[in-house]
């Protein structure tokens, strides 16, 4: 059994350690069976709280090697099955990375099921277009609203110009809004959003 003040971080669940060595957490629960990886017991007696210590496992590992492993340096046993070395790792990071893959598609078919998903491009396009708008809005006001102040003495009035100008944007952007939930309804199959 491995020390139970070991860093908290060195201590991985079988799942983890598995992926760290690029095996599967069947054959990470068969090392530990056959005492080949030693284990840390957070709870005395609970199987859910076993831990493996990720420095202490891989020296015993090491220690533990087939010497008929290309890696030891040694010869192979005659009629022993040599791989090149990181085969089985390989294998495993490559399944693991597919596995990944399937449920991060799996996801992504849920939420457009669930019309929780929009295109990307699409919202990013009204977005400019609002921005664009609002910005030519704001960049002419000057000259809209220069001629009008400068006839104006009344501050109230000058006052009432300015917070029109500034609804008009207001405006456009409310308008851009309504342009992208209706963007997402049409993406989505929704014809009773207006």
């Amino acid at each position: 059994m491995a020390d139970p003040d070991t860093k908290r971080d060195d201590l991985l669940t079988f799942g983890a350690y598995a992926r760290h060595r690029g095996i599967s957490q069947p054959r990470v629960s068969q090392l530990v069976a056959a005492g080949k990886i030693p284990v840390v017991w957070l709870v005395p007696g609970d199987a859910k709280s076993s831990r493996i210590d990720r420095i202490e496992a891989d020296a015993a590992l090491e220690r533990n090697q087939d010497p008929s492993s290309p890696s030891t340096g040694h010869a192979p046993q005659a009629g022993a099955v040599v791989r090149p070395a990181g085969a089985a790792e390989g294998f495993a990071a490559a399944r693991t990375r597919t596995e990944l893959a399937r449920q991060e598609e799996i996801v992504l078919r849920v939420r457009r099921a669930k019309n929780e998903l929009v295109e990307k491009e699409s919202v990013e396009r009204a977005i400019f277009d609002t921005n664009t708008t609002i910005a030519k809005t704001l960049d002419t006001m000057p000259d809209r609203v220069a001629g009008l102040v400068a006839a104006e003495t009344d501050p109230r009035r000058v006052r009432a110009i300015l917070l029109d100008e500034v609804n008009k944007v207001r405006e456009q952007m409310a308008d851009g809004a309504k342009q992208l939930t209706w963007l997402a309804a049409q993406q989505r199959g929704d014809a009773t959003v207006q």
